[in-house]
């Protein structure tokens, strides 16, 4: 039986040719399969223009799921992604480096 690992989390932003910044999570060579990526925009749940992928295998027994996020970007607005997993103690969160 394999036990917890940790997720690789990676949060980035890339920038259309427009305004509109999209933020992208992925979390890569986890287990087990379960995991809640979800974002955050000054603190409250961004639940519109989320999408996500379902769990994916990798085909070594570990898992993998890309979440992404468009938004428009306002002066000191703070984007944050929370990822959640039996991995940890508590949720990760991670705020993208809009350079």
């Amino acid at each position: 039986m394999r036990g917890n690992k940790y997720p690789n989390v990676s949060t980035v932003m890339e920038k259309p040719v427009f305004v509109q910044l999209q933020g992208m999570t992925c979390a890569y060579n986890f287990y087990p399969k379960k995991i809640k990526v979800s974002w955050l925009r000054d603190g409250e749940p961004v639940t519109s223009d989320v999408t996500a992928t379902e769990e994916l295998a990798d085909g070594d027994w570990y898992y993998q799921i890309h979440s992404h996020l468009e938004y428009t970007p306002k002066s000191g607005e703070k984007i944050s992604c929370v990822v959640e997993h039996a991995s940890f103690q508590k949720p990760m969160v991670t705020t993208p480096d809009h350079s």
